[in-house]
């Protein structure tokens, strides 16, 4: 499951929408690939501040087996593991709740975002599943989304 990056700018009274994708989804796929092939320039901006607010997709395995991606807003890094808390309430993972703090292995990372003077990069699972969110959602989206993903000096 794929959850929407405007969660983060939406009133959390309203439900999370969620997207179901196929695991060999190839445009989804490609796009997980970019991310993880820039998440440097992500822990650059990072550890240097330079942004309000730093957030990580990753995939949880679910008690049925599944993949739940859930957006984390970052905390720091400890021993190879993300810490952060859950930006977005989980469906399938019924032990963990939005605002809890989790420990996440860096391996389980599928995309990455910042938000600087109100423009958000990154984002490319979000970018790259534009045209099948509902127009309302893809408005909020493209309301915020930078015109590139990497800003100018990545």
């Amino acid at each position: 499951m794929v959850r929407w990056i405007a969660d983060l700018f939406k009133d959390r009274s309203q439900p999370d929408e969620i997207a179901v994708v196929e695991a060999a989804d190839q445009v989804l796929n490609a796009a997980i690939d970019q991310a993880k092939a820039t998440l440097d320039v992500f822990w650059t901006k990072f550890d240097a501040g330079e942004a309000d607010r730093f957030q990580l997709k990753a995939g949880l395995t679910t008690p049925n087996g599944a993949i739940e991606h859930v957006w984390l807003t970052v905390s720091g890094r400890q021993d190879g593991r993300i810490v952060g808390r859950l930006g977005n309430q989980p469906v399938d993972l019924v032990d963990l709740n939005i605002g809890d703090e989790v420990q996440v292995d860096l391996n389980r990372v599928s995309d990455w975002a910042y938000i600087k003077e109100g423009r958000l990069y990154g984002a490319f699972t979000q970018r790259a599943m534009l045209d099948r969110a509902d127009p309302r959602t893809r408005r909020q989206i493209e309301a915020v989304l930078s015109p590139n993903p990497l800003e100018t000096d990545a």
